[in-house]
């Protein structure tokens, strides 16, 4: 008869110390394999939303963490903080003090971009790169926002800006706008009233995007304005997985784009989706992760 050993697992949690504040954390799953970093995005929407991707931690150990300013990390009123080096730099810092010596990154919209700022430093145990949903241009998010947005009924349309004009953000017929769009290309396929996703809305860090973004997702005023790395993406030697839904605000046509920049990448569509994938197309979705992590 055969015993075999039951894979060891982890699972902790807590806070690091970083010389900004303290930053949360949480590392569970299997020790069998490279763990898979999670970076959420927003900026300043925490990593609640992608907890379904605890579904891949039989295979290996699933590190979340909510970025500085966010979710149940410290908060700070010194916006200077809220750039895109800083963050890069607190995700340096965060694996060396957890002491991941390999690791994969799965990086979603704005946590896309942060994944790559980390890749194109070349750190040496990083194996490889999910990219999903992602944000990587500015100039390339706006245009196909513009494309959804003109697709949008004339009424909506017109709500969304004349709120724009009148600056009135905060006003009850912008929110209902806002929601119509959300509900066709950021949760398409999954109910807004999703646990996961309200408790990351609880912990929005308010502050860190709007100096980074914007007021809304549709004014793109803040110091990510005119962010574009597109120009380096040959520079990627790791494999990398680019992700995104039919009916994302990252389209299609964009993240194909992406890949052809990427020496050797691949991608996935997930045509029931938007944003979300993770969250409209689970199942699928973490099959489509497990097997591009098992090939790396």
């Amino acid at each position: 008869m055969w015993f075999f050993k039951k894979p060891k697992c982890i699972s902790k949690r807590g806070k690091i110390s970083l010389r900004w504040g303290k930053i949360w954390y949480e590392l569970t799953g299997s020790t069998q394999n490279a763990p898979l970093v999670v970076l959420h995005g927003g900026p300043g929407f925490p990593h609640n939303y992608l907890r379904s991707l605890l579904k891949l931690s039989d295979a290996r150990a699933i590190l979340f963490y909510d970025q500085l300013g966010c979710g149940r990390s410290d908060r700070s009123d010194d916006v200077a903080l809220w750039n895109t080096e800083r963050f890069a730099d607190e995700l340096d810092l965060l694996v060396k003090k957890l002491g991941l010596k390999e690791y994969h990154l799965l990086g979603h919209s704005w946590g896309a971009a942060l994944a790559l700022e980390h890749a194109l430093r070349r750190p040496q145990g990083l194996k490889s790169a999910i990219m999903a949903s992602p944000f990587l241009s500015a100039p390339l998010w706006t245009k196909d926002m513009i494309v959804w947005r003109d697709a949008l009924p004339t009424e909506i349309r017109d709500i969304l800006e004349r709120c724009e004009r009148l600056n009135s953000f905060r006003s009850e017929e912008f929110a209902f706008a806002t929601q119509y769009f959300y509900a066709r290309h950021v949760y398409r396929n999954v109910s807004p009233q999703h646990p996961d996703y309200q408790e990351a809305a609880k912990g929005m860090g308010s502050s860190v995007y709007t100096t980074m973004w914007g007021p809304s997702e549709f004014i793109f005023t803040g110091n990510l304005k005119n962010y574009d790395q597109t120009g380096r993406l040959h520079e990627l030697t790791i494999p990398t997985l680019l992700t995104c839904g039919q009916w994302d605000e990252a389209r299609p046509s964009t993240v194909e784009y992406y890949k052809s920049l990427i020496p050797g990448a691949q991608m996935k569509v997930f045509e029931k989706s938007s944003h979300m994938p993770h969250l409209e197309e689970t199942e699928l979705y973490m099959q489509t992760v497990k097997e591009f992590l098992k090939d790396v």
